[in-house]
């Protein structure tokens, strides 16, 4: 991503005053006639297809109607917010673009700067091209005056999609550049990026300023806008494989746009996290002996500590992977709420996508498992290595030391050959042809666990709770001077390694997961029994 690139989205999205017009020593923006010209464009276009659509938001159902009319607003509310952001918020414009211009790589020579620009446009086009032969075939002339509005609408949320693809790609890159600089551990580069370490901080506070509030818009529009879509692929009456392709498609593409943006924001923080610990780590190994180079590395660390990225939507929630699982988590528990208005026979597409999901699951399952031992090889000595150091020494005088997996491994067998008795009984030979092959997909997950391994990470990190408490209290009632500071080094190691257990950080390894794992099967498990009551 280079500044070039920058430029080239400021002219596309001057046009409809959503940014700065060019990037320069006296950057442009969209006067407020201009600007104000757009809002009433935008306003007045959405108002008449509005009426347009009357009849047609007379034949939906309560609950569709509510979601629909919020899109429509969320949308209209995202290109007016993106117009007024421009005009208002100048001096942070000029901000955030003096900073990627710092933070800017120099060693970028890309000839093809512009290749990401022109592909997502292409795709944008296509996309909608696509959209408008469907529904001109079902509608005819009629749906170009109810949705040739939302094709800028939907240029102008794609500026702004592309935008923060681009701005965050560039944070990310320059964080990148600035830990492999940290890596090497020299003190005189590290005086260096001291400044780059403020800048990039400083990028981060105005990019929430700017965006923070339109990413809660994206976020909230995609959330609906999943819920829309699959319901009418779950329970629609009148699909086809056309209309169900272009809903596929409308979902992937705000999803992509939506999350790529989620997760780089958390690659960042990652990024930075791990510079943190290299920073940790060379601060533990500098010599006391050298004083002036182990207060200038306590100094780096206390601009690195203040200097942490925090994205945020407007300050509601972070942008991290969690963001992503709670987007889902609605998504799924808003699903089924509507399917309760679907007849018994309805559910049997639900419960077919479930066990489709499950089967999906399961196989990726023992493809990754056999993935991350093939090629994490490293990784796993390391694994074992510590695995051996932190060994006890009194186990070896344990003679039962294989009873635990033995024992599992006969519960295990006794479980399936019962269910392989019930299952031979009521399917015959076909039960065979059909489960055989899950017999070595379930051993595999076995071997991996599910709920022990989540009560040993809650049981690992309850455990240096306590001895961080125990440490506490022996420092409020010790009296030695040289014992209490070596007892709060301890208490600093501890915080600096405290041990955080996750599910590739998005959501915690504890015992509210495993709360959350119940309370979902039992939400589904009422609605399966509500079902069964109308149905009877």
């Amino acid at each position: 991503m280079t500044i070039k690139l920058l430029n080239l989205n400021f002219k596309f999205g001057g046009l409809m005053a959503l940014t700065p017009i060019c990037v320069n020593e006296n950057v442009l923006f969209p006067s407020k006639a201009y600007s104000l010209l757009w809002i009433v464009l935008f306003t007045t276009g959405v108002a008449i297809s509005g009426m347009y659509r009357k009849e047609s938001y007379q034949n939906l159902s309560p609950m569709r109607l509510v979601l629909q009319t919020s899109l429509d607003l969320l949308l209209l509310s995202l290109n007016i917010c993106t117009i007024i952001t421009t005009s208002k918020k100048k001096q942070q414009w000029m901000q955030l673009i003096n900073n990627l211009k710092t933070v800017e790589s120099s060693n970028n020579k890309d000839s093809f700067w512009f290749l990401p620009f022109v592909m997502a446009n292409v795709v944008f086009l296509v996309f909608h091209s696509y959209e408008t032969f469907i529904w001109t075939r079902i509608m005819g002339v009629a749906f170009y005056k109810l949705y040739a509005v939302e094709w800028f609408q939907f240029y102008a949320q794609f500026i702004v999609y592309f935008f923060i693809y681009m701005i965050l790609n560039m944070f990310l890159k320059k964080y990148q550049s600035v830990s492999k600089i940290v890596s090497k551990q020299n003190f005189a580069l590290l005086r260096n990026i001291q400044n780059d370490i403020c800048i990039l901080a400083d990028c981060v506070d105005v990019f929430n300023n700017l965006f923070g509030f339109l990413i809660l818009l994206l976020v909230t529009f995609t959330t609906l806008h999943i819920l829309i879509y699959v319901q009418g692929i779950v329970i629609g009456a009148k699909n086809t494989i056309e209309t169900v392709a272009y809903s596929v498609m409308f979902i992937l593409w705000h999803i992509v746009w939506t999350f790529s943006g989620i997760l780089t924001c958390d690659s960042i923080m990652r990024e930075f996290g791990n510079m943190q610990m290299m920073v940790y780590k060379i601060e533990a190994s500098c010599p006391k002996e050298k004083e002036r180079e182990l207060s200038e590395i306590k100094a780096f660390v206390n601009v690195v500590i203040a200097n942490s990225p925090n994205f945020t939507a407007a300050r509601f929630f972070g942008l991290n992977r969690r963001t992503i699982l709670g987007v889902s988590n609605t998504v799924v528990t808003f699903l089924i709420i509507m399917v309760q208005k679907a007849s018994y026979e309805k559910l049997t597409p639900v419960i077919l996508t479930i066990q489709v999901a499950t089967d999906t699951v399961l196989f990726v399952l023992n493809i990754s498992t056999i993935i991350i031992a093939a090629t994490k090889r490293h990784q796993w000595n390391r694994f074992i290595n510590i695995l051996k150091f932190l060994k006890n020494s009194n186990e070896k005088g344990d003679l039962f030391w294989f009873l635990p997996f033995l024992l599992t491994n006969v519960i295990f067998v006794v479980r399936w050959t019962y269910f392989t008795y019930i299952g031979a009984q009521i399917m015959g030979v076909d039960f065979f042809k059909l489960y055989a092959v899950e017999y070595f997909q379930f051993y595999a997950q076995f071997i991996v666990g599910t709920f022990n391994g989540i009560f040993i990470c809650d049981l690992t990190e309850q455990r240096v709770k306590a001895m961080r408490m125990v440490a506490y209290q022996t420092v409020a009632n010790f009296d030695g001077k040289r014992e209490v500071e070596e007892i709060k080094k301890l208490i600093n190691v501890i915080n600096d390694n405290f041990p955080h257990f996750t599910a590739a950080r998005y959501f915690d390894l504890n015992r509210k997961t495993i709360l959350g794992v119940l309370n979902a099967f039992f939400t589904f498990l009422i609605v399966v029994i509500q079902f069964e009551n109308v149905y009877n």
